[in-house]
């Protein structure tokens, strides 16, 4: 995505405070433009730098309005996700909302998957959104609410051979959304779940070269579903669980 895409769209997130974490990888590049071209302040967690440094360049008239910023950190960590969040709220003056993309994907048969790999599906896709989720949610509350996104995946509603690990981990992400747009309806803070099937990356093109890739979803798809259930006018929606499957 170039800068025109950022020039060009509609300022339904104007003034919004927002959270992408993982916001520099293949979809979250996607959802971190998509939000700024929007009007959002997009503050981004990473690890690559390189990649944090490709964003800045495709979204650099963001970047000399004061729109976009990042921070590298391990959010598997608690104390790293609160100072996070925390110095984000801070420095933004506030918080509107979280987009949760951090995360990661193991294919393996049952009998092939370690005890490692089970841990490390649980920690990148269901304890980041959990510390993430947690520590934002004050901020949400003071600002008169805010919403948390989360990314599901067509697995978790319902298990898939050779992916026990990741699936159940979808699982909980979605049973969490649920729950926190229950607890959050007093404070006004909604939830929402997008689940892809197949997105159309790089990665998963490389690994896959004999498939069909026009089935799959765009992240460029799935972030403009992201950014309807952020905009004022999903403001009665909440707990949502959204397929986003293309023809895949």
């Amino acid at each position: 995505m170039s800068n025109s895409t950022v020039k060009s769209s509609s300022a339904d997130l104007a003034g919004k405070q927002l959270i992408v974490t993982g916001g520099t990888g293949a979809l979250g590049s996607a959802v971190s433009q998509t939000l700024l071209a929007s009007g959002a302040t997009v503050t981004v967690s990473y690890i690559v730098d390189e990649e944090f440094a490709e964003l800045q360049k495709q979204c650099a008239e963001a970047v000399s309005a004061g729109r976009l910023h990042g921070a590298k950190a391990n959010l598997t960590e608690e104390s790293a996700v609160g100072d996070f969040v925390k110095a984000t709220a801070a420095d933004r003056g506030g918080l509107d909302g979280v987009v949760n993309i951090a995360g990661g994907f193991v294919f393996a048969p049952l009998l092939e998957t370690s005890v490692d790999q089970l841990d490390h599906m649980w920690n990148l896709n269901f304890r980041t959104l959990f510390l993430v989720s947690r520590a934002a949610y004050p901020h949400l509350k003071q600002r008169g609410g805010g919403t948390i996104v989360s990314i599901g995946a067509r697995p978790g509603t319902q298990g898939t051979a050779g992916l026990s690990a990741y699936a159940a981990s979808k699982a909980a992400v979605i049973n969490f959304t649920q729950t926190l747009a229950d607890e959050g309806r007093a404070d006004g803070v909604r939830a929402f779940s997008v689940l892809p099937s197949i997105i159309d990356t790089p990665a998963n093109r490389a690994a896959m070269p004999d498939a069909n890739f026009e089935t799959w979803v765009t992240p460029a798809s799935l972030a403009r579903v992201i950014r309807f259930v952020l905009e004022d006018e999903s403001q009665d929606m909440s707990g949502a669980i959204l397929p986003v499957y293309g023809q895949a």
